[in-house]
């Protein structure tokens, strides 16, 4: 009867809304606190630390292990990738530097791949400048990092209150979104009341998961296979 399948869509939809809150909020808590990549020039290897996430429903109740990869470098090909968002109003492409482990050196079956850096920090430009940057440092004994630049240090002591000032649309944030997004800032005035809970509990989510982080680090046998030194070998990026 319409009564069924009504009731049985309705059934599907929240099982698979469900499944994505989970999923999400899986991915997102107790995850380790970084997933490093390193370079090794002198041996021609890559190593790094990633989280095993399985997929279906079955994989949401399984642990998702923290594991250790090593590849050979002359293994790796490197990807542009770039995939095209369009709305109502706006078109715009999200680009991702992707190494693609092939299985040997003549055939094509790939075992693994991988992305390098985050995609909100990529863009056409800079996945070509990146992977000109490590291609030079493992075949041309290039330099760790361009002139002028500086590693990136990421502020570990930030609480709660950290976190919910930059979510909340108030001060700096709100004077940015004024200058550069008058429309966005107008409509967040508009609806205030049903955008403000949702910041706020954008801002919470994204304090737990960096409460909830794992640390890492490396296993003996990879810092053995690096030397004696990891931080100011020259070897290594």
């Amino acid at each position: 009867s319409a009564d069924f399948v009504g009731l049985l869509f309705a059934a599907l939809i929240c099982s698979f809304g469900a499944y994505l809150v989970i999923r999400y909020a899986r991915i997102e808590l107790f995850r380790p606190m970084d997933e490093p990549v390193i370079f090794d020039r002198r041996y021609r290897k890559v190593y790094r630390i990633y989280r095993e996430i399985y997929p279906g429903w079955r994989g949401l109740f399984r642990v998702w292990p923290t594991k250790v990869a090593q590849y050979d470098w002359d293994l790796i090909e490197a990807e542009h990738h770039a995939v095209l968002n369009a709305n109502t109003s706006t078109i715009s492409r999200n680009h991702a530097l992707v190494f693609s482990v092939r299985a040997n050196i003549e055939g094509a079956h790939l075992i693994d791949s991988f992305t390098i850096g985050s995609g909100m920090q990529m863009g056409e430009t800079t996945v070509p400048a990146v992977w000109e940057h490590i291609r030079r440092f493992m075949e041309e004994n290039g330099p760790h990092l361009g002139r002028g630049e500086e590693v990136t240090s990421f502020d570990r002591s930030r609480n709660f209150f950290a976190y919910m000032r930059a979510f909340m649309p108030y001060g700096e944030n709100f004077k940015v979104w004024w200058t550069h997004q008058r429309v966005l800032a107008i409509m967040l005035i508009v609806f205030l009341p049903v955008v403000l809970p949702l910041l706020f509990l954008a801002g919470v989510f994204s304090w737990l998961s960096y409460v909830s982080a794992t640390p890492v680090s490396w296993p003996r046998e990879v810092l053995l296979a690096l030397g004696e030194s990891v931080a100011p070998d020259r070897r290594i990026l």
